[in-house]
């Protein structure tokens, strides 16, 4: 059997080189691709493209336009030529030039919402009744037509004492519809409502406390036992007023002239 070196016969492992293995120092060469050559073009044309059209722009507002004057000589004038806003004068006296005339269209829009502008009545005016019921009021406006004053009537909502007039107690329903019967047939109206097992009778509310006297003797005078209550309540309230006036003076003035007339009246101002 054939002996053999195993160092000199055998190459080692750890020595051995392959044949495209780069020597030390050596960088391997690698080639762009042409579609990321591409992308990168793009990119930058996307990036420079509004810087382009400006300045596109810029040279075009400022590039000359050759035109032909009168002398048949080219003249080199900017594309937009300012607009006179007249003609230049001439030697000629037969030529008159007419003035721009400019459209005042602030003015006009000014005028025509003064015109539209609705004067706002004067603030004072004249209370002559403050009702709790509609009808009131037209009563008395009827009665202030007779003497010639003018009125309207206003609603609104307020606070307002009343007068009410309390009859009763008795211990049946019975016996106060009998005591309502009664009290209708002397023209007093009055509401049943029944209070720890009593009836009574209950008077609409009076916002004069002379009225609710005057009924409360009223039913006294019929031998029934009543009481009157006064309360305040915020309630609608209906308004008498005539006027107005420009001025507090002026509606003191009209206040006294109806005074001595016999109609009483209250000076106020529109809010």
């Amino acid at each position: 059997m054939k002996r053999f070196n195993l160092i000199e016969d055998v190459p080692s492992l750890r020595n051995t080189v392959r044949p495209d293995t780069p020597e030390p120092g050596d960088k391997k060469k690698r080639s762009v691709s042409p579609l990321l050559v591409i992308l990168f073009l793009c990119s930058v044309l996307l990036v420079l493209e509004p810087y382009m059209v400006e300045f596109l722009k810029d040279m075009a507002r400022v590039a000359p336009q050759e035109i032909v004057s009168t002398a048949n000589k080219p003249v080199s004038v900017p594309a937009k030529m300012p607009v006179p806003a007249f003609a230049p004068p001439k030697d000629d006296d037969s030529i008159k030039i007419a003035p721009v005339v400019s459209r005042p269209v602030a003015l006009d829009f000014i005028k025509e919402k003064a015109a539209k502008k609705v004067a706002k009545p004067a603030p004072w005016e004249l209370r002559f009744a403050l009702c709790v019921y509609r009808a009131s009021c037209e009563s008395v406006r009827v009665e202030l037509k007779k003497t010639g004053v003018e009125s309207h009537i206003v609603e609104g909502r307020a606070k307002v004492g009343v007068y009410r007039v309390m009859t009763g107690p008795w211990p049946t329903a019975s016996h106060a519809e009998e005591a309502r019967l009664q009290l209708k047939s002397k023209a007093v109206e009055g509401n049943e409502f029944v209070a720890d097992n009593h009836y009574y009778l209950l008077s609409d509310a009076m916002p004069e406390e002379k009225v609710a006297s005057a009924m409360l003797n009223k039913i006294r005078e019929m031998g029934l036992r009543a009481e009157m209550a006064f309360k305040r309540e915020p309630r609608k309230v209906y308004k008498v007023y005539s006027g107005g006036f420009p001025d507090e003076e002026t509606a003191k003035a009209e206040k006294n002239r109806l005074a001595s007339q016999g109609i009483d009246s209250v000076v106020e101002k529109r809010k």
